[in-house]
């Protein structure tokens, strides 16, 4: 089954269902990142009925060091 997240920077993405009791999805300052750049996560907390999960706040917990590839 599927959960629509709502609010936040992944509003309107359907993602799997994974059944957590919240969601962590990766953020960046800038995409592409650029060294420098704060990146962390969003956090999503999902209804009762697991249909919406609603952005609560972005966690930036380090920065962009460098891009590989």
């Amino acid at each position: 089954m599927d959960i629509e997240l709502t609010g936040g920077p992944y509003h309107g993405r359907r993602i799997q269902d994974r059944g957590t009791v919240c969601i962590r999805m990766e953020v960046s300052e800038r995409w592409p990142q650029q060294e420098g750049d704060k990146c962390g996560f969003a956090i999503y907390e999902p209804n009762g009925e697991r249909t919406h999960a609603f952005w609560l706040e972005n966690k930036w917990d380090g920065t962009h060091v460098e891009t590989i590839g």
